[in-house]
């Protein structure tokens, strides 16, 4: 399947942010004030342009063929999402997390370049009343940034979706990925399990390993939760998330500290901050696996 025109003009160069090892609390695109602009990785910005640094126009193809094969298959089966169903029949499940951060974000082109409003698409989030005031925070600038309807849901997620199910919507995207628990069996498109409600789960990134997402992000300038920054590596409830043991340092002092997620560098060690995982049926949902 080959990607829509209208979705390559979205594509413009873009700047890497050089991160250090004391770079911890910097990982957020929106702090980066000071990012280096000599080098123009291509990649997809919040504000897509078919222009480079000093504001020529170039060829979106160029910088298209430069996009890596995991984002190319992502918006693939997006757009094959699209094509089967309506906007209206279409919903997020998104917690903040990395996985569904970067799948928000290849969203909010494919729906651009569709001439689809991003405010039709409908966004579940899961409250729950362990969470981080950090992730209630970055959900709600999310909403701001991409003008997303966010949907609050103070229910079980099995009431949750019914609820949605009778409201319409037939198919959820959401942003696991094949090293979390069950995601083994799935496959891009994946009905619920029996005994859920009727829906067709949407798999884009299932593929992308844990070094693509801190890729994406990195290369793109894409903001992400700041508790990534802080040594936690897959985020859950405060009482049942940690941060990664393998990313803590000693300062000279012996101050204790860690550094951030994208430095993690044993990727089967992610979710050793998450002791308990929840699942959906038999295979996980994102909204509690980010």
């Amino acid at each position: 399947m080959l990607l829509s025109k209208a979705v390559q003009r979205t594509l413009r160069p873009s700047t890497y942010r050089n991160y250090d090892n004391d770079d911890v609390g910097m990982g957020c695109a929106e702090k980066s004030a000071d990012v280096d602009a000599t080098r123009g990785d291509c990649c997809w910005s919040v504000m897509p342009e078919t222009t480079n640094e000093d504001g020529v126009a170039v060829d979106a193809a160029v910088w298209w063929a430069n996009a890596t094969p995991q984002i190319i298959h992502a918006v693939q089966i997006i757009e094959q999402a699209f094509d089967e169903y309506s906007m209206e029949q279409l919903a997020l499940s998104f917690n903040g997390g990395k996985d569904c951060t970067v799948l928000l974000h290849l969203l909010y082109h494919v729906c651009r370049s569709r001439n689809l409003p991003m405010s039709k698409l409908t966004c579940l989030y899961f409250v729950t009343t362990d969470c981080f005031p950090e992730i209630d925070q970055f959900v709600q600038s999310c909403c701001e940034r991409y003008g997303v309807t966010m949907v609050s849901v103070d229910k079980s997620i099995r009431k949750g979706l019914e609820e949605q199910v009778d409201k319409g919507i037939k198919a959820v995207f959401t942003g696991t990925r094949r090293s979390d628990p069950g995601g083994e069996t799935l496959d891009f498109f994946k009905a619920n399990d029996p005994g859920w409600p009727k829906l067709m789960r949407v798999f884009p990134i299932l593929d992308w390993t844990y070094s693509d997402v801190w890729d994406f992000f990195r290369i793109a300038s894409v903001p992400y939760c700041s508790l990534y920054d802080l040594g936690y590596t897959s985020l859950g409830n405060r009482s049942n998330t940690l941060k990664n043991p393998l990313l803590l340092r000693r300062l000279p002092d012996g101050t204790a500290t860690y550094y951030p997620a994208y430095m993690l560098r044993d990727e089967a060690q992610e979710r050793l901050g998450r002791p308990q995982v929840r699942l959906l049926g038999k295979s996980p949902v994102s909204c509690t696996n980010l």
